[in-house]
């Protein structure tokens, strides 16, 4: 009888367990999603500030193009945050993207389903992130 209560109980917190690691994947989607959504606004709104300010320029005859490569350098950097946060969302969904055509694949295949490139996920790479809760992965990644 106490063994069964013992297999019970066992179960029961291997479920909370995981019902806990759900919890916490699904916090960490939803925050790396915000983060990326607020990353494309900021594009925009630099996209916006480089052309006025271009237009600025080219109406005064006066060109300063150190200072719109400093503007263009500053969302080049955005996009590559924007990238690098796509990454993240790919990996907490078990999705890797090809390096190739950008196709989203099952984080454990080899190939790209949409054409053929090797893929760079290893068998430990996945067992790592798997055995790594979200909230760590993601605090462990932004160096908190």
């Amino acid at each position: 009888m106490a063994n069964v209560i013992n297999d019970f109980l066992s179960m029961a917190k291997d479920a909370t367990d995981s019902a806990v690691r759900k919890k916490d994947e699904l916090y960490m989607l939803s925050k790396l999603k915000l983060s990326f959504v607020q990353l494309n606004n900021k594009v925009k709104a630099r996209y916006e500030a480089l052309g006025n300010r271009l237009y600025e320029m080219y109406k005064s005859g006066n060109e300063n193009t150190t200072e719109l490569l400093g503007m263009v350098d500053e969302i080049d950097d955005l996009f590559r945050k924007m990238a690098e946060t796509q990454r993240k969302i790919d990996e907490l969904s078990r999705f890797i993207s090809c390096p190739k055509c950008s196709a989203k694949n099952k984080i454990d295949s080899f190939y790209c389903n949409k054409c053929g490139t090797k893929l760079v996920a290893t068998d430990e790479a996945v067992e790592e992130n798997e055995n790594q809760p979200a909230v760590e992965q993601y605090d462990e990644e932004m160096g908190i």
